[in-house]
């Protein structure tokens, strides 16, 4: 009976990422389920810069 050999090569493969500048918004953020995803994190992001800055103040 012969037996199953494994053979591993690991590698990284390097890819150039390319920033280019948006001129539109292309995303649902107004649907129903998009509208609830960007209220939700809308005000997790505006209650935590209050929180900072509340602290900050003390």
């Amino acid at each position: 009976m012969e037996g199953v050999q494994v053979y591993i090569s690991p590698g990284v493969y390097v890819k150039p990422i390319d920033f280019t500048y948006f001129q539109y918004l292309d995303t649902p953020l107004l649907t129903s389920e998009g509208f609830i995803i960007t209220v939700i994190l809308a005000t997790s992001s505006l209650l935590s810069k209050y929180y900072t800055l509340r602290s900050v103040l003390r």
